[in-house]
C-alpha cells in the first residue's frame, strides 16, 4: 500500500459561543479479510459546537468517509451525522443526549452488504 497520509484540524470561531471545526483524515488502515492487506481511509468531518447557556451544549456533526481497497474492486462510502446536547448539573457531571446515524455503501465485485445504523444514547458525562 501506498499513499499520502495526512491529518489536519481548522477550528473557526464565528462567536464567543460557537465553534465550528473541520477535520481531514487520510490514512492507511488494516483489512478485516484475508484477500485485502489495507485499504486507503480518508475521512472528513464537520462539527458545529453552541453553548446555547451557560451549562447546555448541543453539537451536530455531519462525517463523510471513503475507504479505497487494493488489489480488489471494491469501494466503500461512509455518511455519518450526529446530534447531541449536553446539560451539565454542574462543572464536573452532565447529563448527554445523542442522536448518530451511520450509513454504508460498498461498491464493486468485492462488495460487502451495506447497512444503516440509528443509535440514541442517554448517558453521564464527567469531566475533570
Amino acid at each position: 500500500m501506498s499513499g499520502l497520509t495526512v491529518r489536519t484540524r481548522v477550528e473557526y470561531f464565528p462567536s464567543e459561543l460557537t465553534t465550528v471545526t473541520a477535520d481531514l483524515r487520510r490514512r492507511v488502515e488494516d483489512a478485516s479479510t484475508e484477500v485485502v492487506a489495507g485499504y486507503l481511509a480518508t475521512d472528513f468531518s464537520l462539527q458545529a459546537d453552541h453553548e446555547l447557556r451557560r451549562n447546555v451544549i448541543l453539537t451536530a456533526r455531519l462525517a463523510l468517509g471513503q475507504d479505497d481497497f487494493e488489489a480488489v474492486d471494491r469501494d466503500d462510502r461512509r455518511l455519518g451525522l450526529t446530534l447531541s446536547g449536553v446539560y451539565l448539573l454542574n462543572r464536573r457531571v452532565g447529563l448527554r443526549l445523542s442522536y448518530a446515524h451511520l450509513q454504508l455503501d460498498s461498491s464493486g465485485r468485492s462488495a460487502v452488504q451495506g447497512y444503516t445504523v440509528n443509535r440514541i444514547i442517554l448517558g453521564t458525562v464527567v469531566q475533570f
